[in-house]
């Protein structure tokens, strides 16, 4: 082999192993690329491992809260975020029309209370039951006479006939009478009883006409505008009770034996860094056979407002399952 073709094929063979060299340096490349930053050291106490489990902090009550009549909107008096009290207005609707009609029931109720005194005034006097009953009492002592006077050949058996007629027809209408002072009666508390139910469903009417907080909280969400229309259960705002907030969390079904309500837990918040006590309230009544893990509440103390729905953090197992 001359030189020459020593030269070319050493060129031949030296971009081989280049190649091969190149491709390993880019494999690292990649591999560190992929791979998990390291956590930080202000984080790496809140970094899950086998002996703790992630919670999540959830309202202890929330609500979205709808209208109960159609209207227009008059005025939101809560903000996103803004706290409340129970039973303050949190949104206005226009409530001109719901007044007026609460008016008009207030007006027939006194009508119908009115006809039934009346109705039962009559009933207590009992005049013409009192006067039907004279007319019977009258026809009865005429057929008793001439039925005597028709004993003794005095009177025709027509008029004997006459004079039974006209008792049944004086005791048909005594029944009448009384039949129609019972069906006046029940028909004048018929009719109060119709009107009370309109006046108290305008009266609800017109006060669902004022939103109110069902409970203490906050605003989560606002679902509507003033001078919006909106119908019969249209959402207007979410809230939610933060007072007490409910770590929600899985534990591994080995611990289930370890865990009743009433023990207490602590809990470090991701966002805070703080370790707050919580206290388990619920414990799941089954266990996930796919994830081996049932579910658990602890519920911990918000009055403070530091906390918010929503936090992550981490609770250490130990804690549990040395019980």
């Amino acid at each position: 082999m001359d030189v020459n073709a020593a030269r070319a094929d050493g060129r031949r063979r030296i971009p081989v192993g280049g190649l091969m060299l190149v491709g390993l340096v880019l494999c690292g490349a990649v591999a560190l690329a992929l791979a998990d930053p390291p956590t930080p050291p202000e984080q790496a106490e809140l970094a899950p491992d086998s002996n703790r489990v992630l919670v999540v902090l959830t309202p202890h009550r929330e609500a979205v809260l709808a209208a109960e009549v159609p209207g227009k909107v008059a005025h939101v008096d809560r903000e996103l975020g803004e706290p409340f009290a129970a039973d303050d207005v949190l949104v206005r609707l226009v409530d001109e029309t719901y007044a007026a009609t609460e008016a008009i029931a207030a007006a027939r109720l006194r009508c119908a209370t009115a006809e039934l005194e009346a109705a039962q005034r009559n009933t207590a006097r009992e005049s013409r039951q009192r006067h039907a009953a004279a007319v019977l009492k009258a026809a009865e002592v005429k057929l008793e006479a001439t039925q005597r006077l028709h004993d003794r050949g005095q009177a025709s058996q027509v008029e004997l006939e006459s004079a039974r007629r006209d008792v049944e027809t004086a005791r048909a209408e005594c029944e009448l009478v009384a039949t129609a002072v019972e069906r006046e009666l029940a028909q004048a508390q018929r009719e109060l009883a119709i009107a009370e139910n309109q006046l108290r469903l305008a009266t609800h009417e017109l006060a669902a006409c004022e939103l109110t907080a069902p409970y203490a909280g906050r605003v989560a969400e606002v679902l509507v505008q003033a001078y919006e229309w909106v119908e019969r259960g249209a959402p207007l705002l979410k809230i939610v009770d933060d007072r007490v907030l409910r770590a929600k969390f899985l534990m591994p079904a080995r611990l289930f034996e370890s865990v009743t309500i009433g023990d207490a837990v602590n809990v470090t918040i991701n966002e805070t860094g703080s370790t707050v006590a919580a206290r388990v309230a619920h414990v799941a009544a089954v266990l996930d056979p796919a994830s081996e893990t049932f579910e658990v509440y602890a519920d911990l103390d918000n009055r403070a407002g530091q906390l918010r729905a929503g936090m992550k953090g981490l609770l250490v197992l130990p804690q549990l399952a040395q019980r």
